[in-house]
């Protein structure tokens, strides 16, 4: 091969890995949690226990999202008489639901039904895309109508959740209100915003048009709006309870997303727990075991409010 065509050769490769990466990979590595190369960077969650194996009366729910996918969630009920509530718990990106079973396990004990739930292309739900709660909010609310309808829950029901799940809890608190009450740990304000944030955290720059553009993209594809993603904006519209928690050393989601979206909760019974030392990984154990006195304190007063 003369060296002219070996240029050309290598021009050819190098444009259409930008072509890729700009239109396929880039916009996909926001959104993908299924299919393709994107499966090979999930966790497996197979290896999580089971709530059998903690002693749990547990019951597996059908839920079928607004645009058809089915999404996999278990009841699991509270082992005293009295049942306090239900608490819908809410994983991260690229999480799954046993990630909660041993706090299913503490509420149990304490009088509170849990459920977790795999977040659309998580864990056993079906899906490809994760839109950061543009159909999420909607996927928690179709789970709401299906406790309400079939499982017999008490009227204290609300959600906690982590993280992206904290947005996506955000957003539904906003969207239903039959969900009482919510706990809100290390989430972001606005989607357009965390992408940014996230780019420069992974490859330690951003070009806001190039990421603007993946976004596009994105949008395209995921069949979602990402500016209607504003979890700051949702707190606006919320009229129940909140507990929000931010580790202050949080390098991937900014501790000041945390306290802007406090500042916007638009109901006065909400409180901040904050720490010092906390990262966004760590805040269960930086807070210990007064953290989740704390939450089930506040769980009980939700319960007296009802």
């Amino acid at each position: 091969m003369t060296k002219k065509n070996k240029a050309l050769s290598g021009l050819t490769f190098l444009l259409i890995t930008v072509f890729l990466t700009i239109n396929y990979y880039g916009p996909r590595m926001i959104i993908q949690i299924n299919g393709g190369v994107f499966s090979y960077i999930r966790p497996s969650h197979h290896q999580q226990t089971t709530p059998e194996y903690l002693g749990l009366v547990s019951e597996n729910l059908k839920i079928i999202s607004h645009d058809g996918l089915q999404l996999s969630a278990i009841l699991i009920k509270a082992n005293t008489t009295e049942q306090k509530g239900t608490v819908i718990l809410v994983h991260g990106i690229r999480a799954y639901k046993e990630h909660f079973l041993p706090v299913c396990k503490r509420l149990a004990d304490e009088g509170f039904n849990s459920v977790i739930i795999d977040l659309r292309g998580h864990g056993e739900s079906e899906g490809l895309y994760c839109t950061f709660g543009y159909h999420e909010k909607k996927d928690i609310k179709a789970l709401v109508d299906v406790l309400y309808q079939t499982a017999g829950v008490s009227n204290n029901l609300g959600v906690w959740g982590q993280s992206l799940g904290g947005a996506v809890a955000l957003q539904a608190l906003a969207l239903d209100k039959r969900l009482k009450f919510g706990i809100i740990e290390s989430t972001f304000a606005d989607f357009r915003n965390i992408v940014y944030d996230y780019t420069r955290y992974h490859l330690g720059f951003n070009i806001p048009k190039v990421t603007d553009y993946f976004i596009w993209r994105a949008e395209s594809i995921g069949h979602f709006n990402a500016d209607s993603i504003r979890p700051a904006q949702s707190a606006k519209e919320i009229t129940q309870p909140v507990l929000l928690v931010h580790g202050e050393k949080d390098g991937r989601i900014k501790y000041k997303y945390g306290k802007q979206i406090f500042e916007n909760l638009a109901y006065p019974e909400k409180e901040f727990i904050s720490y010092p030392e906390g990262n966004h990984l760590n805040v269960w154990a930086i807070g210990g075991e007064r953290y989740f006195e704390k939450v089930i304190e506040f769980l009980e007063r939700s319960e007296n409010e009802m």
